[in-house]
């Protein structure tokens, strides 16, 4: 029987409708909650606040890497939206400096962020070679593997598939620095 609310599959969150939506407005309100906790910080040094931003919004925002990396651009687009505000609360920058994220992502080489999109597709790369090295090399076994003929969950969510297409056969996207693009 398929459940009627969002269920949670391994840190996943998935709902009958999507595969990563949910997900990514849970996390989404995760990573808000722990950057209001961090405002009381905005007077330490910039390392510091790099650290714990690192610490503690951007796990929210990374995991699990498989499915959320092929997950649509305006998921991705409302977790940069928080990666950018905890850039800008790292740096001090407050919204009417009008200073684009994107220069707040390529300008600051000490405290570098990459935009999530590519941090996503980096790890679902990382993960997906682990796994080949895992299994002896064999690309091919694990793309076998992945047939949505032979992996019933694949009928109803072709992520999985996609998934390894996008972070093997494909280049490193375009990085994505607002939620506009």
């Amino acid at each position: 029987k398929v459940p009627d609310g969002p269920t949670k599959i391994r840190g996943l969150t998935v709902s009958r409708h999507s595969f990563t939506k949910k997900h990514c407005e849970v996390q989404r309100a995760r990573a808000k909650s722990a950057m209001a906790a961090l405002y009381r910080f905005k007077s330490l040094p910039k390392r510091l606040k790099s650290t714990l931003v690192k610490a503690t919004v951007l796990t929210h925002l990374t995991y699990p890497p498989i499915p959320l990396h092929v997950a649509a651009k305006s998921n991705i687009g409302r977790l940069q939206a928080i990666q950018n505000q905890a850039l800008r609360f790292v740096h001090g920058v407050r919204w009417d400096d009008f200073i684009t994220a994107e220069r707040l992502h390529t300008e600051n080489r000490k405290f570098l962020f990459a935009p999530i999109n590519v941090v996503l597709y980096r790890r679902a790369k990382a993960v997906w070679r682990s796994i080949i090295e895992r299994d002896g090399g064999n690309s091919e076994r694990v793309r076998d593997i992945l047939d949505p003929d032979k992996l019933p969950i694949a009928k109803f969510h072709k992520n999985f598939k996609s998934s390894y297409i996008h972070a093997m056969e494909r280049p490193l996207p375009e990085p994505l620095y607002t939620a506009n693009r």
